[in-house]
């Protein structure tokens, strides 16, 4: 037998993960704009993530947080 709470929280998870499934196809496109401030700090974000990710860098183990640090501070510079 299906109990009604097994009905609902199937439909609550199938919502979830039809959200994060259409999240994720949004999140692909380079060109994600939201309203408002959530919407622009999204977009920050994805943009400080495509950055950082676009060049491949090798992270040594000496100094391995001085070197994210350094890709941090170029990234929020802008010189990459």
């Amino acid at each position: 037998n299906i109990t009604l709470g097994a009905l609902n929280l199937g439909l609550a998870k199938a919502g979830r993960l039809c959200g994060f499934v259409f999240i994720s196809q949004f999140v692909i496109s380079k060109n994600i704009f939201f309203h408002g401030r959530v919407g622009k700090f999204f977009s920050n974000v994805m943009s400080y993530f495509s950055k950082l990710t676009e060049t491949k860098i090798r992270l040594k183990k000496e100094n391995f947080i001085s070197q994210i640090d350094s890709r941090l501070c170029k990234v929020w510079q802008n010189e990459i």
